[in-house]
Formats: C-alpha cells, structure tokens, sequence
C-alpha cells in the first residue's frame, strides 16, 4: 500500500535535509518522484518522472518530513529548468537521470 515503508524504518523528523520531494502535473496525470539536493539550487531525479510527458509542471519541496501535512519547513519551488540525461533510453533502462535548477 502507498505511504507504507518495506524493510526499513521512518527516519526521524527532517534528519535528512537534501531529500527532496518531486510533484509533476502533465497534460495526462499527476505523478511523484523522489529526488535529492546536490547543491543549493539543483536537486537529482530520475529522468523517466518527465520524460516523454508533454505540457509539464513540476514543483519540488524541500524541508518536509510529511508531505501530506503542511510543515512550517517546509518550502516549494516551481521549477523551470531541467535536464535530461543526452543517453537516457526509456526502452533500456539506462541513465534514467536529470538535473532540475
């Protein structure tokens, strides 16, 4: 089931602060992708969360430990640009990454 945790633990409230968390809205559907910051203003995702999708917008949060409840730490960024991997194959599994400023 959806917001369950598989062999692990729920980690303690904003003990890890470059997790990132990645909200696409399509011209087709809504979808989640977890991400993490590298640097103050680029997080890494996986490419296949954009990919192929047409008319996006994609807002990340940052300073969330639950995502369903509004956090006072919590902070949102829409975000404008982004990269994909120039190797990325959907079809082959391969270098599904990007870059999001």
């Amino acid at each position: 089931p959806p917001g369950r945790i598989t062999g692990g633990r729920e980690a303690e409230p904003h003990s890890r602060p470059y997790m990132a968390y990645l909200k696409i809205q399509s011209e087709s559907r809504k979808s989640r992708c977890g991400e993490f910051l590298i640097i103050p203003d680029a997080v890494l995702s996986a490419a296949h969360c954009v990919a192929g999708k047409s008319k996006v917008s994609v807002t990340v949060t940052l300073g969330a430990h639950n995502v369903k409840r509004k956090e006072q730490s919590q902070q949102v960024f829409h975000v404008d640009h982004w990269v994909i991997h120039p190797s990325y194959s959907r079809s082959a599994h391969k270098n599904d990454i990007m870059l999001l400023q």
